[in-house]
C-alpha cells in the first residue's frame, strides 16, 4: 500500500498533510503543517481510524520512522532542521555537526531515515545538497552532482540505498549508503515531489507538485 498525499475531510473542511509515511504493520503517521501529528490505523478495507494525535512545539515538513517508538521530522521556521519525537509525543534534537545551522523555510527540506544503516538522510533543496549522516558514528556525507536539482522527498531504498527526488531534473536519484549515486530514474513527468517504496521492495511510487496542475502519481516497478 502506498500512501503519499492524503485529504482529510472533517466537517465539511479540507486538512492537508504536509507528508505521510508507513510506521509499522497497518499504522500511518500524518505530519500537519499546524503542528499536529496524527497516528492512525489503516485496516485492510481501507477504513482509517485515528490511535493518537501528538502535538509538536514547532512546524514539520516531513515524518518517518526511526524505529517503532519514535519518529524523525524535518522542520521549518525552526532553528533544529531536524527534529525526533516519540510516539508518547516526547521531542528531542538531533545532535549532529553534520547538518546545516540554518532555519529553513516551509518546502525546502525533507528527511527520512534508513534504520538499516542508522543514516539520517536530509535534503537542502536550494543548495541542491543531500546529506547522509549515521548518527552513531557521527561521520556525514555532502553529495551534490549535477544529476541532483532541488533535491526534496526521500524514502530508504533496497540494501540501504536511498530515493531522493530530483525536481529540477524530473528524475529520482537512487544514492548508496556511501554518497554514491547508484542510478538515476526519468519519472517522466514535472517536478517530482514526494516518493514511497512498497515494503516488498518491489513497486516505487513517485508524485508530482506543479503549479495550476492537477498532481500525477506514477508507479514504477523495482528491480531488487
Amino acid at each position: 500500500m502506498f500512501i503519499i498525499f492524503w485529504v482529510l475531510l472533517k466537517k465539511g473542511q479540507y486538512y492537508f498533510a504536509n507528508n505521510i509515511s508507513c510506521w509499522k504493520n497497518n499504522f500511518k503517521t500524518w505530519c500537519f503543517s499546524n503542528r499536529t501529528i496524527a497516528l492512525m490505523s489503516v485496516s485492510r478495507s481501507n477504513n482509517i481510524c485515528l490511535v493518537r494525535t501528538l502535538r509538536t512545539s514547532f512546524p514539520c515538513d516531513s515524518i518517518n520512522p526511526m524505529n517503532d517508538d519514535s519518529f524523525v521530522l524535518s522542520t521549518f521556521d525552526h532553528e533544529d532542521p531536524v527534529r525526533t519525537i516519540t510516539v508518547q509525543g516526547q521531542e528531542g534534537h538531533v545532535q549532529h555537526a553534520g547538518l546545516p545551522d540554518k532555519t529553513y523555510k516551509m518546502e525546502e527540506s525533507q528527511s527520512t531515515y534508513i534504520g538499516t544503516k542508522n543514516i539520517l538522510v536530509f535534503t537542502d533543496r536550494y543548495n541542491h545538497t543531500v546529506y547522509l549522516c549515521n548518527i552513531q558514528s557521527g561521520s556525514c556525507q555532502t553529495v551534490q552532482s549535477d544529476k541532483i536539482k532541488e533535491p526534496f522527498g526521500a524514502c530508504p531504498g533496497n540494501h540501504g540505498t536511498v530515493f531522493v527526488c530530483s525536481k529540477n531534473t524530473n528524475s529520482v536519484v537512487q544514492i548508496s549508503p556511501q554518497g554514491k549515486i547508484v542510478m538515476t530514474h526519468d519519472v517522466g513527468m514535472l517536478n517530482p515531489n514526494a516518493v514511497s517504496l512498497s515494503r516488498d521492495g518491489a513497486r516505487l511510487a513517485v508524485s508530482n507538485s506543479v503549479l495550476g496542475q492537477m498532481m500525477k502519481i506514477k508507479i514504477f516497478t523495482v528491480s531488487i
